[in-house]
C-alpha cells in the first residue's frame, strides 16, 4: 500500500482542539453526547485544515515528485519486477546504492534533486532493476556526468547499439551472485540512470535498452524544475495538502522523503505493489494524494472512498502478516489491523483506513494510541471538505 513503508517514519503532531458538534435544548447549546467530535480521542492533535509549509530541503523533494510523475513504472517493463520502492534524493549521497564515487562524481558536477524506484520479482533478489532520474544544474552538467562516469568510473562496457550511453559491467562475486549493469544517458539536464542486474547477463543487459527508451518516451515534452524554479514551487494541489494532519516540525539537517503532494503516476512508485495498486486507484477514481502525518487519498466520490476503503482492507489489510483487526471507538466504519511489517519482524503495527466524503485517510505507526489519535484527527479534518 502506497503509505505503509513510508509511514512508519517518526513522525510527531502540533496541538489544536477544535470545538464539537451541538444540540440545542431549552434555547441552551450543550455537547451531543453522540457526536464524534466529542466522543474521538485525538490527543490534542489539530483537526482544522492547515497551511502547509515547505521548510528545509523540502522544495526539493517537491521537485523530485514532479519529475516521479514521468518516471516509467518498472513493472511495465518487466511485470514481474514489483517487490521493492521508491526513494527521493536532496543531495547525491542520499542515493547510497549508487555508491560514494559515483555520488561525489555527481555531486561536483552539479546534483541539484533525484528520484528512483528499484523492483525486483517477488522473493528473488538476484534479479531487478534500478532508475535513478537525476536533476542536474544544466545540460551540460549531465552530460558532463555521463563522461565522467566514462572516464572515471569504470563505465567500459562496449555498448555500440547507444555510443551515448555510458556502461559500467559488475560481475558476480563472493556477495552478489549475479552480474550489474550501470548505464548513464543524458535527456537535456536530467541524467537517467538504469541499473539492471540478473544471474544471466543477457537478460540484464536487454533492460538497459528497454528501460532507457521507455524513460525518455515519459520524458518527452517535460520540463523539470531547475535550481531556480524550486522556491516557487506550489505546496498543494486542490487543497488535498491542507487536508491532512500536520506533521512534526522537520529537524534541521533532515528531510522528509514522503512529503507534498503527487499524482497516480507517482503514488504507483510508492506502492508496494504499483500492479495491484494501479487496480485500486483505477476503478475508485484516485487522482491526487496528499502527504503529511497521514496520507489522504482523493477518489471519484463518497461511492468509490467506501470502495477504496473494502478493496484496502480485502487486497492490503487481509494481506499484512499476523493481521489482527482493531477499533476505535467512534469511527465504527474505520478498517484497521494490527500486524507485522514482515514474517518473523519483532515490530508491532496497526494501520487504518477510512473514508470521508471522497476521501480516504490511511495512516500507519507502532503505537496503537497514536493511530487512534491520527485516525480520530483525520476524520475531523475531512469533515470540513464534505
Amino acid at each position: 500500500m502506497t503509505h505503509l513503508a513510508r509511514m512508519i517514519l517518526s513522525l510527531g503532531a502540533i496541538a489544536v482542539l477544535a470545538t464539537g458538534c451541538g444540540t440545542t435544548v431549552a434555547g441552551t447549546a450543550v455537547p451531543d453526547p453522540n457526536a464524534p467530535a466529542v466522543k474521538l480521542d485525538t490527543g490534542g492533535l489539530s483537526t482544522k485544515p492547515r497551511t502547509p509549509t515547505a521548510p528545509g530541503s523540502q522544495r526539493k523533494v517537491l521537485a523530485a515528485n514532479m519529475v516521479s510523475e514521468r518516471a516509467v513504472l518498472l513493472s511495465d517493463i518487466a511485470p514481474t519486477y514489483v517487490e521493492g520502492g521508491a526513494q527521493t534524493a536532496v543531495t547525491a549521497r542520499n542515493f547510497i546504492s549508487l555508491g560514494t564515487d559515483d555520488t561525489d562524481r555527481l555531486s561536483k558536477r552539479g546534483f541539484v534533486y533525484g528520484f528512483s524506484d528499484r523492483r525486483s520479482p517477488v522473493k528473488n533478489s538476484n534479479e531487478g532493476l534500478a532508475i535513478y532520474l537525476i536533476r542536474m544544474t544544466d545540460e551540460a552538467a549531465a552530460k558532463g556526468a555521463v563522461d565522467d562516469f566514462r572516464a572515471e568510473g569504470g563505465a567500459t562496457e562496449p555498448f555500440p547499439e547507444r555510443p551515448e550511453v555510458s556502461v559500467r559491467k559488475t560481475a558476480p562475486d563472493d556477495t552478489f551472485k549475479f552480474t550489474r549493469y550501470t548505464a548513464y544517458t543524458a535527456v537535456g539536464p536530467l541524467l537517467i540512470i538504469v541499473s539492471p542486474w540478473a544471474t544471466d547477463e543477457n537478460n540484464a543487459r536487454d533492460l538497459i535498452t528497454k528501460a532507457i527508451d521507455a524513460q525518455k518516451v515519459k520524458l518527452t515534452g517535460f520540463t523539470s524544475p531547475g535550481p531556480s524554479d524550486i522556491a516557487g514551487l506550489p505546496l498543494d494541489k486542490d487543497g488535498v495538502v491542507s487536508l491532512t494532519v500536520t506533521p512534526e516540525q522537520i529537524d534541521g539537517g533532515t528531510f522528509n522523503n514522503f512529503f507534498g503532494f503527487f499524482e497516480r503516476p507517482a503514488a504507483l512508485h510508492w506502492d508496494d505493489n504499483p500492479v495491484a495498486a494501479a487496480k485500486i486507484f483505477g476503478e475508485t477514481g484516485m487522482d491526487l494524494v496528499g502527504l503529511g502525518r497521514n496520507t489522504v487519498y482523493r477518489t471519484r466520490d463518497a461511492a468509490a472512498a467506501k470502495r477504496f476503503v473494502d478493496l484496502a482492507e480485502s487486497e492490503w489489510l487481509g494481506h499484512l502478516v499476523s493481521a489482527q483487526p482493531f477499533t476505535i471507538d467512534g469511527l465504527p466504519d474505520a478498517k484497521c489491523r494490527t500486524h507485522k511489517l514482515w514474517e518473523g519482524s519483532d515490530k508491532q503495527l496497526v494501520t487504518c483506513y477510512l473514508a470521508v466524503g471522497r476521501y480516504v485517510s490511511a495512516f500507519t505507526d507502532s503505537q496503537a494510541v497514536r493511530v487512534r489519535q491520527v485516525t480520530s484527527a483525520a476524520y475531523l479534518i475531512l469533515k470540513h471538505a464534505e
